[in-house]
C-alpha cells in the first residue's frame, strides 16, 4: 500500500503565461522573439542555480517590478 498522504503537489515554476511558447494574438514577431530569448535565459538560470534559488530570484524580480521607480526631473 503506497503512502500518498505525504505527497504534495509542486507547481511548475514556468506556469506563468510569460513562459508559454505560443505567440500571443496581439504580439509582434519581434516581441515574440525577444520573449523567447528571455525565456531561454530564464531556463539556463533555472538549470544552473536550481529550483529554490530560481524561485527566490523570480520573487525578488516581482517585488522589484512592483516598486515605483522615483522619477528625476531633467534639467
Amino acid at each position: 500500500m503506497a503512502n500518498t498522504e505525504n505527497k504534495t503537489e509542486v507547481k511548475s515554476v514556468f506556469d506563468d503565461s510569460f513562459f508559454h511558447a505560443a505567440r500571443y494574438e496581439d504580439e509582434s514577431r519581434e516581441d515574440y522573439k525577444k520573449r523567447q530569448k528571455a525565456n531561454n535565459q530564464f531556463l539556463k538560470m533555472y538549470k544552473r542555480f536550481g529550483r529554490e534559488r530560481f524561485i527566490q530570484f523570480m520573487d525578488f524580480m516581482k517585488k522589484m517590478g512592483e516598486q515605483e521607480i522615483p522619477q528625476h526631473d531633467a534639467e
